[in-house]
């Protein structure tokens, strides 16, 4: 058993966005993902993985393919793996987003800090 506390892998930078790996093994890969206000991710496709997203703290917006989604603390989202998504900070706070992706993607940037 492993017990981390968010709070250790919140960390912002002002260049982009952070991510911090909490946890991973050959099924899953945990992880928080950091931004200040007007930092985003990309649109990109999800590696066939089915991803659900806790907002920890802040508000901003899950892009997907037909819609754009505001989101705030509290709010819990499920993509499937054959889908497309963006996420951008609209609010005047940081927002950080705790992710689960499994099957874990066997493209290691899924699976490594960024910032």
């Amino acid at each position: 058993m492993e017990i981390t506390n968010i709070q250790d892998k919140v960390q912002f930078l002002d260049g982009s966005f952070t991510k911090r790996v909490i946890y991973q093994d050959e099924n899953i890969v945990s992880f928080v993902l950091n931004f200040k206000p007007g930092q985003e991710l990309p649109y990109r496709a999800l590696s066939g993985s089915t991803v659900v997203i806790d907002v920890h703290s802040g508000t901003g917006e899950i892009v997907g393919e037909r819609r754009v989604i505001p989101i705030t603390a509290g709010d819990i989202i499920s993509v499937k793996g054959n889908e497309n998504l963006g996420v951008r900070n609209t609010g005047s706070d940081s927002m950080t987003l705790y992710v689960n992706m499994a099957p874990r993607p066997s493209d290691t940037r899924y699976s490594q800090d960024i910032g």
